[in-house]
Order: structure tokens, then sequence, then C-alpha cells
């Protein structure tokens, strides 16, 4: 659907205006990246959280490619090595008693901020 030519400042109207043409699901090429684009609550909720295994991967770009920087730790890694990164993370954190009240409360602040 498109091209990269007609993605703008403007996005999120072209992606309405995509929404309404096409429906809730569609995608497209950004470079040679294939990008899926999810609309509304619902089907989002059921992506990521319902079938959140299926969604997880993170793709690669080509800055990933060009830096060089490896896919390791929580923040770069995905899939089942993410997980297993992530679940040694929370069980240090548990150890040293880290509130995960402080995570939350930092991500509430974002959100408002947006």
């Amino acid at each position: 659907l498109g091209n990269l030519l007609a993605l703008n400042a403007d996005m999120p109207t072209l992606f309405r205006t995509w929404r309404t043409q096409v429906g809730d699901i569609f995608s497209l090429y950004m470079g040679g990246t294939h990008v899926v684009v999810l609309n509304g609550y619902d089907l989002i909720k059921e992506a990521l959280v319902t079938n959140g295994d299926a969604c997880s991967d993170r793709p690669t770009f080509f800055v990933d490619l060009a830096t060089g920087i490896p896919k390791k730790g929580v923040i770069f890694s995905s899939g089942n090595y993410w997980k297993e990164q992530r679940s040694v993370v929370l069980s240090i954190f548990r150890t040293f008693r880290v509130s995960t009240n402080i995570f939350a409360e930092k991500i509430m602040d974002e959100r408002n901020s947006l």
C-alpha cells in the first residue's frame, strides 16, 4: 500500500486515511523493511497480549547492520533470548528489592507526557 515517497511529516493523518480505505490492518515497506500497521485497541491488544509470542521479535534495520551493535541484553535482544535476559534482570531486581513501582511510576509519567 503506498510507497516510501508517500510518507511525510503528517504520517498519522496518512495512516488514518489508509485505515479508512483498507481497514484496521495493512502493511507497507519502509525501505526494505516490511511493516504491519495495526489500528484499534482491541486489535493491538490481541496482537501484543493474546498472541504476544508471535509479535515479540524485533526487526533488523539498516542502522543495526551498519553500526554492528550486537543484539544482546534486555534492550537490544528479542525472542527467547530476550525472555531469558528479562527473567534474569527481574530476579536480580527481586533479590536487591528494587521496586517495580518506581518503573511503573516512570512509565505513567512518560505516558502522561505524550
